[in-house]
This record gives structure tokens, C-alpha cells and sequence, in this order.
């Protein structure tokens, strides 16, 4: 039986202790290899540098920092787990963005031994401006404090205020040690008081497959080719499904052209199928000989998208030049990709306050601001609260074709 995948985002502050944690996680489930055992230096189990493990470039290893997002893995008996490894500086919130995006839950490791920071509060805000549905709050280093159990509570309260002002549905707290293995996976803890179950088993029994969206079919096209098929030729589509469910015979719609047909076949890599489910990369056939181009989207015939050259979105911005509105960029959404200005900043979040800053306000790199655009074309997208594929864009430098920021539509 094939083992749910959750997909995990970890962010917390620099010297926070993220690689130490992943270390220890690969090496408790068995994920590490007898080559990255080689790198832990000392032959004494409590005294392993688990960071080595997982912050495998060289340059993260030299600076002792981790300076990009690293996808990992790892599993266990019940799941399987893909990991986005996100810097901690304030300089790549961009880094965590971008993560973020198709995570399922959300990690937050915290310092025990620190006050709470204005970068915490920053990962807090895109976790829910992002609505990552799960987050899970590690109160690591509880081995400094003497595992104790005041702090463990005042820490909480603390966050429970900040998280009092954003959308996040499920929040769990954790307390561990990564150093010393203490709380996580199951086993004797020092924590006698602490009643919640080990960061492993916590992250085990969150159900993400109630978050998929299984209703509103969305394929947006990546390409068409034809294909001989014995003594005739066929024409194939290419997309992802990102959200709902295709079958075998289902009327379809393909917008923008509004032309309705049937699903003729649908094959999963070689394979032939009769139906399948969201986040399937598939290739199928139309019954009717119609002309479909990459950034066209197949849905049900009455369930529509928005399809409009205008709207409002947060964004992130990535470049380090400010955004300028007077200049033209250009936005990859659902695979199509069109001139675009902003045409006005509203506002920019303070991330310390968790407040607004005044109109007209300039964006730099790092910030994170409500802007309203106009695209040249009509592109077609959902509200990022309704579906978080379909919802979400890149912004990019028409001249070098670098990415200058993402965002998500409101």
C-alpha cells in the first residue's frame, strides 16, 4: 500500500538549530547514508554533528549557515516526507516564500533560549498569508533551560497572542532538544510534564489529504504533440492536474475558447488509466480534433475560473532593485505568460507590528506588499483561498529573465 506524502516546509532563525534537527531526524529514521555518516567526525553518539548531515553544499558547510532551500527526504513506517530546508537570515525571505508554497504543514523551530524575533514573526505572517494548512512549533534547545516547563508554557501564551491575528487553522507545540534527541521520536523523556506526543509521531498523524482541493478541475496546459499511434496519428495534451479529478469520458471545457468536448483516453506516463487525481501528471486525448496551446486550461464545463486582466495580490519581492510601477515586467500564471504592470502599491506589511505601512509606500527586497495589477492579456486564476496552484504567480525581469518576485491573489 502506497504511504501518504507530506510535504514540509522548515523555517526558523539563523543558529536555531533547523540543520541539527534534520540531522537527527535522518539519522533516527535510517535515512542516512554510511557516506554522510562519514562526515559526523566523532565516533560518539552524543556528540554527533548532526548540522553536517543535512546542509550538504560546501559553502554551507564552511560559512555554517544554510543558504538556500534544500529539498530533502525521509520516511517512516506510516509516511513519507518531502522537506523544504529554508534559510533563516532576513535577506532570503524570499527563499522561505517561494517554499512555502506547495507545503502541506509548516515547521517553526524557535530557540528556547532567545526572545521571540522580528524574523519569527515575519516566517508567522507567510505561513498564513501562504495558508499552509498544518504548522507545528518546535521549542528546540530545551536542554539549555533544564527541560523546563515555565518557560515551555510563557513561550506559548507568547505566540498564541501573535497567532491570535493571522489565518492559521492547526497549530501544534513541541518541545525537544535536536542535540540530545530529546522528545524526537517516541521514546523516554526527560519532559515528565509534557503530555503531547514526540515531533515525529506529531508529524506523522497530521491528515493533509482533506487540504487538496478535489473539486474545481484546473489543467493547465504545458504542451501538445503528435503522436503516431499505429496506422493513425493522435494528438496528446500535456498538463498537471492541480486540482479536482479527470475520468475517462468527461465532458471538458477548454477556456479561453469556451469549446466543450469528452475525454477520449488518459495515460499516467505509458500507462492507461481510467481516472486520476490531483497533482497527476498525465497526457490524454480529445474526442474532437480541437486546437488547445500551452497556457489554455481544461476544466468542467460550468466550473470556471476568473478570467480577467486585472486584480489584487500580495506580493513578496525578490529583486534588489525597488519595485518601480512606471516599469513593465512580466508574470508566469498557469502556465502563460503576459506583459504586466503594477499599477498601484496599497500597502506594505510591517512585519514587526503585524500592522500596514502608508499608501504609496516603496517595496524593497524582502517585503511583502498588497499591489493591484493589470496584465496585458487576460489570464485565467482562482483566488489563492480557493486554490493555491491556480492562485499563485511569478514576476520576472523582461530583460535578464530572472524571478523579482511571487505572489498570490486576494
Amino acid at each position: 500500500m502506497d504511504k501518504t506524502i507530506s510535504r514540509l516546509i522548515l523555517a526558523g532563525n539563523v543558529d536555531d538549530g533547523k540543520s541539527t534537527l534534520l540531522g537527527r531526524l535522518f539519522y533516527d529514521t535510517g535515512t542516512i547514508t554510511k557516506d554522510q555518516l562519514k562526515q559526523i567526525t566523532s565516533e560518539d553518539i552524543d556528540s554527533y554533528d548532526f548540522a553536517r548531515v543535512s546542509d550538504g553544499l560546501s559553502d554551507e558547510i564552511s560559512l555554517g549557515i544554510t543558504i538556500d532551500v534544500a529539498y530533502k527526504f525521509f520516511e517512516t513506517k506510516k509516511k513519507k516526507f518531502i522537506i523544504a530546508d529554508c534559510p533563516g537570515h532576513v535577506q532570503y525571505t524570499r527563499n522561505m516564500f517561494t517554499g512555502a508554497s506547495t507545503a502541506n504543514i509548516a515547521i517553526l523551530l524557535v530557540d528556547v533560549t532567545k526572545s521571540l524575533s522580528e524574523q519569527t514573526k515575519r516566517h508567522l505572517f507567510i505561513i498564513s498569508l501562504l495558508r499552509i494548512p498544518h504548522l507545528v512549533i518546535c521549542f528546540n534547545k530545551m536542554d539549555l533551560i533544564d527541560y523546563d516547563e515555565s518557560k515551555f508554557i510563557n513561550l506559548k501564551k507568547e505566540f498564541l497572542e501573535i497567532l491570535k491575528k493571522l489565518s492559521i487553522v492547526d497549530v501544534r507545540f513541541v518541545p525537544t532538544s535536536a542535540l540530545t534527541g530529546e522528545n524526537i521520536t517516541p521514546k523516554e523523556t526527560k519532559m515528565e510534564w509534557y503530555n503531547g506526543s514526540d515531533f515525529l509521531t506529531t508529524l506523522e498523524n497530521i491528515h493533509v489529504q482533506g487540504d487538496e482541493n478535489n473539486i474545481d478541475l484546473r489543467i493547465p496546459i504545458q504542451f501538445s504533440d503528435v503522436v503516431s499511434k499505429g496506422d493513425h496519428l493522435e494528438r496528446f495534451f500535456f498538463g498537471k492536474i492541480w486540482s479536482g479529478n479527470l475520468k475517462k469520458g468527461d465532458s471538458v471545457r477548454i477556456i479561453p475558447s469556451g469549446i466543450e468536448t469528452k475525454v477520449q483516453n488518459i495515460y499516467i506516463g505509458n500507462q492507461s488509466t481510467n481516472s486520476c487525481e490531483t497533482k497527476a501528471s498525465i497526457s490524454f486525448t480529445l474526442e474532437d480534433q480541437i486546437d488547445v496551446s500551452r497556457g489554455d486550461m481544461v476544466i468542467k464545463p460550468f466550473n470556471f475560473p476568473e478570467i480577467e486582466n486585472q486584480f489584487e495580490a500580495m506580493i513578496c519581492w525578490f529583486s534588489l532593485d525597488d519595485l518601480n510601477i512606471s516599469k513593465r515586467y512580466l508574470i508566469l500564471i498557469n502556465n502563460k505568460q503576459c506583459y504586466v504592470k503594477i499599477q498601484k502599491i496599497r500597502y506594505v506589511v510591517d512585519l514587526t507590528t503585524m500592522s500596514r505601512e502608508g499608501l504609496n509606500t516603496s517595496v524593497k527586497a524582502n517585503d511583502i506588499a498588497k499591489v493591484q495589477i493589470r496584465t496585458a492579456e487576460k489570464v485565467m486564476f482562482d483566488k489563492y483561498s480557493q486554490n493555491r496552484l491556480t492562485g499563485s504567480f511569478i514576476l520576472i525581469d523582461e530583460f535578464n529573465n530572472q524571478t523579482i518576485g511571487a505572489g498570490v491573489i486576494v
